[in-house]
């Protein structure tokens, strides 16, 4: 096996695995669906990429080729589709990727007719390699094409997003750059230029790009267990890809003392055996420090403003201890809470860090307008609600809201800043925020 063949092999396990993973997960949103068949495009060019390198014939290596090439082709219009989903504008933007899928299949039956390179040949020993015909070359302006306008599409989404949003789309570009150079370096070679395709290995990185902002960002809109999936899927990998790179070594090595071929097999299923315990107690070590670091500071604060909330106090100082609680914990810009006074039959501020919001009477009639919306929620994120409600939160520099509700009434609503490090709120703050929603209603009724 070759390091391009290793590079084939490898991209293929970690794009396949990553495709299954979500489409297992979510298998009903539009987006994971078309990210399924993103790698699922990505797979079969790496798996007809790892078996065009193995191949030591002609024909065999023609054959492969032509599997890689397709894999190619389905790669661009399905980051386009993707591209367009996330960013919601696909149906602005469908008759554009239509005519993009169309083009596609047009240089698809020209790989299928041979008339997209004229012949294959040996070189650089790199193992066989396609003289371009003149339809390639048309080809690559469109693969380029295809690669910027899905950039710029994700760019002009990027600058007008916030919060959450901003950040998957932000490590969604990152990863598809790192994927398309990675790809892009095999370009080369086709016309005759000896710089090895070494950067195709980056495509995996572009893997491992997207499952970070699956587990951290929600990029897919999985509830990932990541104890167990995460770990378990890092740690099958990693076994998978370590017994490829030893058994190539070991190979490459023992050709030279005609030791038979299996005793390599042998000595790296020994090594992994030996290895994989400790592998998991790492991958663990790293995923508490990576994802779970914040949850013991949360749960301790959670139980320190049940017991201070326990107590009967002035509503006024019951707010003060929630609000200065909550941001500190959370690390916000500012906060404060509102109270829905009975004899007024209205909510009125109580409390504010930093003067957040205070007397602020257009966020009052917004929080009338939405009561109904807060009945079955624990907390509410701003970037969630229609467009008419939105300015009037992101003027405040409101983004999220925490209804206290007390028998399924909303008696009050903690209403929260942007964080600190400017980063959107992450699932340990949601699980804060939904463990004070229902104490913090029964707080406020035995403090009336």
């Amino acid at each position: 096996m070759t390091f391009l063949g290793f590079t084939g092999l490898i991209n293929f396990i970690f794009s396949i695995c990553l495709a299954l993973f979500v489409i297992f997960n979510n298998p009903k949103s539009s987006q994971t669906r078309s990210y399924f068949w993103l790698n699922f495009a990505v797979a079969l060019y790496s798996f007809g990429y790892f078996m065009w390198q193995m191949a030591s014939q002609l024909s065999v290596a023609d054959f492969w080729f032509k599997i890689l090439f397709i894999g190619i082709v389905l790669i661009n219009p399905a980051y386009l589709h993707f591209a367009l989903i996330i960013t919601n504008r696909l149906n602005k933007q469908y008759k554009i990727l239509i005519g993009a899928y169309l083009i596609n299949v047009f240089f698809l039956l020209l790989n299928l007719n041979s008339l997209i390179y004229t012949n294959l040949e040996p070189r650089f020993g790199l193992g066989f390699w396609p003289n371009p015909s003149y339809w390639f070359n048309v080809y690559l302006l469109f693969w380029f094409f295809q690669c910027i306008y899905g950039l710029f599409i994700l760019m002009s989404e990027y600058n007008l997003s916030k919060g959450l949003k901003k950040l998957q789309i932000k490590y969604f570009i990152l990863a598809a750059s790192i994927g398309f150079i990675g790809g892009a370096a095999n370009w080369l070679v086709w016309y005759k230029i000896p710089l090895p395709p070494y950067l195709n290995i980056l495509i995996s990185i572009y893997v491992m790009i997207t499952a970070y902002a699956i587990v951290a960002y929600r990029l897919m809109d999985i509830e990932v267990v990541i104890r167990k999936s995460f770990v378990y899927s890092v740690l099958a990998l990693s076994v998978m890809a370590v017994y490829a790179f030893m058994l190539l070594t070991l190979q490459i090595f023992f050709q030279n003392t005609g030791i038979n071929q299996w005793f390599a097999a042998l000595l790296t299923a020994l090594a992994i055996t030996s290895g994989f315990k400790p592998l998991e107690n790492l991958l663990i070590d790293l995923t508490d420090k990576l994802f779970f670091k914040k949850k013991y500071a949360y749960r301790t604060a959670i139980v320190k403003i049940g017991e201070k909330i326990g107590n009967i106090m002035p509503i006024d100082e019951l707010m003060d201890l929630v609000v200065a609680e909550i941001t500190e914990t959370i690390r916000l810009e500012g906060a404060s809470g509102v109270v829905y006074d009975d004899a007024k039959k209205m909510f009125s501020f109580v409390h504010g860090i930093n003067a957040y919001c205070e007397n602020n009477d257009s966020i009052i009639s917004i929080i009338e307008e939405l009561f109904g919306a807060f009945t079955n929620r624990d907390y509410v994120f701003v970037d969630d609600l229609s467009q008419e409600y939105k300015q009037g939160f992101y003027a405040a520099k409101i983004s999220c809201l925490v209804p206290c509700r007390f028998q399924k009434k909303t008696i009050g609503v903690l209403l929260l800043g942007p964080k600190l490090s400017q980063d959107p709120y992450s699932e340990e703050d949601v699980e804060i925020l939904s463990a004070l929603s229902y104490q913090l209603g029964t707080a406020i009724m035995n403090c009336k």
